[in-house]
């Protein structure tokens, strides 16, 4: 379960922002997040608006916020690359860029920016373009400024002292203060000690570093073409090359990972929304963070499902990646979860997809069709989810949406509600950070719009 603080951080961080004028879909946003029980803040969230489509994002890290913060900056523009390959395909797009970010994440020139987010809080509405992004995983990289769409209502989070502390004015830090950093930093609640090392050799990770490296660079390969190695030949040699590989074994009567270790520890869950102009909605989901639609009158829909490890389809690509699940439903004694983005160590088998990998960024792609009355979208980490059903959420959401002053004044009163007395009695329900974005599809129908836009006879929603 973690560590808790004696005193829950309930300071919030809340942006917000919409789309209205000459738009064909029309959108307000809001999002807020909550340290909560804690003692660090590991959750990140996105918001892209742009005429033709908007990517909406929450990303739940766990062992260090550095990939949930990365996912945030970087997704975007790895995103619209994709799209501009794929001919405007949205599923199999968000599919590639969510493996694209892990092979960004285990690129070794991007050690040094990992390390310097794990102690450093991207700023709101910041991102960054991948200028390009090959199959090697070789990346170029600018920064662009702070969206334009983004509006930060408040932002008073307090992250922890450590983070600010001895910092400079562009709030980077070096190596030597993020490794202290590092080490200092608590697990989360998706890992557990680290006594299950590993029974290699430093000879041998080096040479299942390289071999992973050699892997991510051929994930893509769907076809052969001529004068290139075909991704089955290059698993065929792969697998020869790591006969002896071994991603489990018994000891003493118990079974412990035997894996490699990783120099990027963290992973993050998404769950990613898109909507298009023409009403097309595609979500993408990896891990335990839900995404919910409210339908017209209420009616509630799944966009996603978790992923856990005991899950049958789980299990068994767990199982023939090499590993187990123990007990306490956890891969290889550590993770709980089976789906993510990041958690390197557990994509090393080398003669293996991405996708059939222990752990896999791989994400569910669910694509569905909006309706003119659809009423509005939710993004929550599972923080969220572990104290409200995806029924009670939507009906908490739905009661307020036409009575209260702005989003994120819904946002934090739902934090505040769920959040616990006292996490040890509750068993860690209502104990997590804490992140949950409303995507309202009929904003000009709100009290708050016409509050905010200076309307003297706003539109009521009325059923």
């Amino acid at each position: 379960m973690g560590t808790y603080l004696s005193t829950p951080v309930t300071e919030k961080c809340s942006e917000s922002g919409q789309s209205i004028e000459s738009d064909a879909r029309p959108v307000a946003w809001c999002v807020a997040d909550m340290q909560g029980w804690r003692k660090t803040m590991e959750d990140a969230h996105l918001a892209f608006l742009r005429s033709d489509y908007k990517v909406f994002g929450v990303f739940d890290g766990h062992g260090g916020p550095e990939v949930a913060r990365f996912c945030s900056l970087y997704l975007v523009s790895v995103l619209q690359q994709h799209l501009s390959s794929r001919d405007d395909n949205m599923g199999p797009a968000l599919v590639q860029t969510f493996h694209a970010l892990d092979r960004m994440i285990h690129d070794a020139n991007r050690r040094d920016e990992l390390i310097q987010l794990r102690s450093m809080k991207p700023a709101p509405g910041l991102r960054k373009e991948a200028v390009s992004i090959p199959e090697n995983g070789v990346v170029a990289l600018s920064e662009t400024s702070p969206l334009s769409h983004v509006v930060t209502e408040s932002c008073s989070e307090n992250d922890n002292s450590k983070e600010d502390d001895g910092n400079d004015s562009d709030g980077v830090v070096g190596r030597e203060e993020a490794a202290t950093l590092d080490r200092n930093l608590d697990d989360s609640e998706h890992d557990t000690d680290n006594n299950d090392t590993s029974m290699n050799t430093n000879q041998d990770d080096e040479s299942m570093t390289a071999m992973f490296k050699r892997l991510l660079n051929l994930s893509g390969q769907t076809r052969a073409t001529s004068g290139t190695l075909t991704l089955e030949d290059a698993n065929k040699n792969l697998k020869t090359e790591s006969s002896s590989f071994r991603a489990s074994m018994e000891q003493n009567g118990r079974l412990i990972c035997t894996l490699p270790d990783h120099p990027i520890h963290a992973g993050a869950t998404a769950i990613v929304a898109v909507l298009e102009d023409n009403g097309l909605l595609t979500v993408a989901n990896a891990g335990d963070s839900r995404a919910v639609l409210c339908r017209a009158h209420g009616q509630v829909e799944a966009l996603s499902e978790d992923h856990k490890p005991m899950q049958a389809t789980e299990l068994a690509r767990i199982v023939a990646a090499g590993g187990f699940v123990n007990a306490f439903g956890r891969v290889n004694g550590n993770l709980n979860l089976s789906r993510s983005i990041g958690d390197l160590k557990y994509k090393q088998v080398p003669y293996l997809t991405p996708a059939e990998q222990m752990i896999t960024a791989e994400p569910d792609i669910r694509q569905i069709q909006l309706e003119p009355d659809d009423e509005f979208i939710l993004l929550g980490c599972d923080g969220i989810w572990d104290c409200m059903t995806n029924e009670k959420a939507v009906a908490y959401v739905r009661s307020r949406l036409d009575t209260c002053s702005s989003l994120n004044e819904i946002c934090t009163q739902l934090l505040d509600d769920i959040l616990s007395i006292d996490p040890r009695v509750t068993q860690g329900i209502g104990g997590d950070n804490m992140t949950l974005m409303i995507v309202d599809l009929q904003p000009q129908k709100r009290m708050y719009f016409a509050f905010n836009n200076g309307d003297e006879d706003p539109i009521l929603n009325v059923d």
